[in-house]
């Protein structure tokens, strides 16, 4: 493994966790028969890299790993990590899990994702 992987990072998904899984989104985005267009940031892939780094990171809560059950509040599945709608007696709100960062990923600029794209390629070159 690169020191690549190593390295200390900051900010919002730069953990080397997280790019690592998202480089693997992005290998098997570039696999479907249209491949992977690279002049479009794939935001969704970064944010279910992000997601499944969080889910995997929370079976090591106690300090050691403990395995996700067979029950379906256990998997890692839409209802489980998906937006959805809370409702009240009066309201009804949107609660974004899965797109609480897609204005923000949105913002950033060419030279934020230039940095992703070196960063990732240190892991699997595209």
């Amino acid at each position: 493994m690169s020191s690549n992987f190593l390295r200390i990072s900051q900010g919002l998904f730069q953990s080397s966790l997280i790019l690592y899984t998202y480089s693997y989104h992005l290998a098997f985005l570039a696999a479907l028969p249209n491949g992977l267009d690279l002049r479009a940031p794939a935001i969704g892939a970064l944010l279910l890299a992000s997601q499944a780094m969080e889910r995997e990171l929370g079976f090591w809560v106690t300090g050691e790993y403990v395995a996700p059950g067979k029950f379906q509040k256990e998997q890692f599945s839409f209802d489980n990590w998906g937006d959805y709608t809370a409702e009240t007696a009066t309201s009804k709100r949107l609660v974004q899990r899965a797109t609480r960062f897609v204005h923000s990923l949105k913002q950033w600029q060419g030279d934020q994702w230039e940095q992703v794209r070196i960063r990732v390629s240190s892991f699997l070159p595209l």
